[in-house]
């Protein structure tokens, strides 16, 4: 994804869904961790029998084990997935808004109004910066 993609956003059953899925008009985006990470990998373990010797019948069983990093409780990844559905949802009106408040300063900064020029001209810096960082892909 190169830029924000337009679109309802959804996080399955509002976070209640044990598959924690994001998805863009019902199609899947992101699954947020909840519960145990970490990395994952298989494992081969004895379960019976020697392999030194001859004797019984030796029994292998394959496991996949997590070598945990984090515990991510369900409360957190719950307001984590709920967070981002609600800033894609409302990317482009914020969007908008900052440049419609900046636009209005700037016309009122041409009228030489002393307290615009001092108070509101830094804030105008710093919502462009911001509107260009949201607009680059």
């Amino acid at each position: 994804m190169s830029e924000h993609e337009k679109g309802q956003w959804r996080f399955c059953q509002d976070g209640e869904c044990s598959c924690k899925k994001i998805t863009l008009d019902h199609k899947p985006v992101a699954t947020v961790a909840c519960g145990e990470i970490g990395d994952r990998f298989p494992t081969i373990k004895l379960v019976e029998g020697t392999l030194g010797g001859v004797e019984g019948q030796i029994t292998l069983k394959a496991e996949i084990q997590t070598f945990a990093m984090a515990e991510i409780p369900e409360e957190e990844a719950v307001a984590r997935g709920r967070f981002i559905v609600r800033a894609c949802n409302s990317f482009e009106a914020l969007l908008a808004v900052c440049k419609e408040l900046a636009e209005a300063i700037e016309e009122e900064h041409e009228d030489g109004d002393t307290y615009i020029v001092e108070h509101m001209m830094p804030l105008v810096k710093s919502a462009r910066s911001v509107i260009s960082k949201a607009e680059k892909p």
